[in-house]
């Protein structure tokens, strides 16, 4: 594993990069740290801050970097309730990673807006991940409506249906806008029913 000196930028809020390497394959391993304070606690739900320890190191996927495959190598930070019985242990939550999910939010918005006009296996074969991990991320956003509330302005909106299963009988549709010269994804629905896409609070 060779180290490299280049330039990143992951504006991801509460993380500072530590080291930069590529491995044997080629992809991009970022070392991070987290510079969040503190964390809710499971139990009781206040908020915690004192130190116990990392979790386990884990290698999450990010957006590819230069047409290399990347990857966030980090240990978040746990700390212990001192309130509870037992003084229990929590691993911070962060809002750029979903638990138990092998990528970023921002990667798996990436895949989820790369099904717009294409199917599940484009997006595998063009992303090089395998095709239930696409589905995996699908089913992760699902939502029965859009939530209209966190949209200040919104200038065009994109509907797009996707088919799931073979025969085209399982459908989710993926709602997108555009705002800002950027396209942010809004929501996947569960169905291609004109009630669902629709429902929520407009104003």
């Amino acid at each position: 594993m060779t180290t490299t000196l280049i330039p990143v930028e992951l504006n991801i809020e509460g993380l500072e990069i530590i080291n930069v390497k590529i491995n044997r394959e080629g992809h991009y391993e970022i070392y991070v740290e987290s510079t969040q304070e503190g964390c809710t606690c499971y139990e009781c739900g206040r908020q915690i801050t004192k130190p116990h320890g990392k979790d386990r190191q884990k290698r999450i996927r990010h957006l590819p970097i230069l047409g290399r495959e990347t990857y966030l190598i980090v240990k978040l930070p746990r700390f212990q309730c001192v309130d509870c019985y037992g003084k229990p242990t929590t691993t911070q939550q962060v809002a750029w990673h979903e638990r138990n999910s092998p990528n970023t939010r921002t990667e798996e918005k990436h895949i989820l807006l790369g099904l717009m006009g294409g199917t599940v296996e484009d997006v595998s074969l063009r992303e090089g991940i395998g095709y239930e991990a696409v589905m995996g991320i699908v089913r992760r956003h699902i939502k029965t409506e859009v939530n209209w509330k966190q949209i200040k302005q919104l200038e065009r909106i994109g509907v797009d249906e996707i088919s799931l299963k073979k025969g085209h009988k399982d459908f989710v549709t993926i709602i997108s806008a555009y705002i800002d010269g950027c396209v942010p994804l809004l929501a996947v629905l569960e169905d291609r029913l004109k009630k669902t896409r629709l429902s929520g609070n407009h104003s």
